[in-house]
């Protein structure tokens, strides 16, 4: 699925702007719109899921073989979950929001062979998140279930390319959004900022930036991703190890953690 880079880059683009505008458009009777009114997926993930894994009531349900190990690691991601809660604080003015599919394993991207057109499915986790998590997280799900990132996690220069054809993407479907006449001042808050450019140097500067930005982006969704697993290790009815799943994408975050922190907030 990585060889169909420009298309899945293309499609993510379109389906953040339309579900963006959809839900930003959906207004109550008191003016305020189902987006606004939508918690951001990593945040919740990092805040209110962790706490649940780390209750009573969810910790009787894992089974009494698994139940220290559950509660240990249970433990270590509400120490990370902290931390990147503050780092989030500290930084989202360098992140836009929007609505994100969340979830863009290959399994969720079907390509028609004759008509060579990708469609994107599964909208279960379709929800307001930062916009670079969409991207940071296809790409972790580049290595599969076995996780195996030595051999398939992107290089710089592809996740560079990826970027590009996202960005050039967005700015397409970001002006076409406008000339149909939505109703919002701007699809995304600070979108002239943070898409448009004002000469190669500048884009490429940004892409750059991006790069690290999206590395950061990859350490929230292995801890989130873990988190998700290891309520599923307590609540799911599925013959899985979501523990053992768990611990390799918390494992990953916390290979990677340093270098990727180091890279885009060298004096954080």
């Amino acid at each position: 699925m990585p060889n169909e880079m420009e298309k899945i880059a293309d499609k993510m683009a379109a389906l953040q702007v339309r579900a963006t505008v959809a839900s930003k458009e959906d207004v109550n009777a008191s003016g305020a719109s189902r987006f606004s009114l939508e918690e951001n997926y990593t945040v919740k993930s990092l805040n209110d899921w962790v706490n649940q894994i780390a209750s009573a009531e969810i910790q009787e349900k894992v089974q009494d073989q698994k139940r220290a190990s559950f509660i240990d690691l249970g433990a270590r991601m509400q120490v990370e979950s902290e931390a990147m809660r503050a780092m989030i604080e500290a930084h989202v003015d360098q992140l836009v929001e929007g609505v994100c599919h969340n979830d863009l394993l290959c399994a969720n991207l079907m390509l028609n062979e004759a008509k060579k057109e990708l469609v994107i499915i599964d909208f279960d986790y379709t929800k307001r998140n930062f916009l670079l998590f969409d991207i940071a997280n296809h790409f972790n799900e580049y290595t599969g279930l076995k996780c195996d990132y030595d051999t398939y996690f992107p290089s710089d220069s592809h996740m560079r390319n990826f970027i590009t054809i996202y960005r050039e993407a967005m700015r397409r479907y970001i002006l076409e959004a406008h000339q149909e006449q939505t109703t919002l001042t701007e699809v995304f808050e600070g979108e002239r900022n943070f898409f448009f450019t004002t000469c190669e140097e500048e884009e490429a500067q940004v892409i750059t930036e991006w790069v690290k930005l999206v590395k950061w982006m990859t350490l929230l969704s292995n801890l989130s991703w873990a988190i998700w697993s290891l309520f599923q290790e307590a609540v799911s009815d599925l013959d899985v190890d979501f523990l053992n799943y768990a611990g390799q994408r918390f494992d990953r975050y916390v290979l990677t953690k340093q270098a990727f922190l180091d890279d885009i907030f060298p004096n954080s």
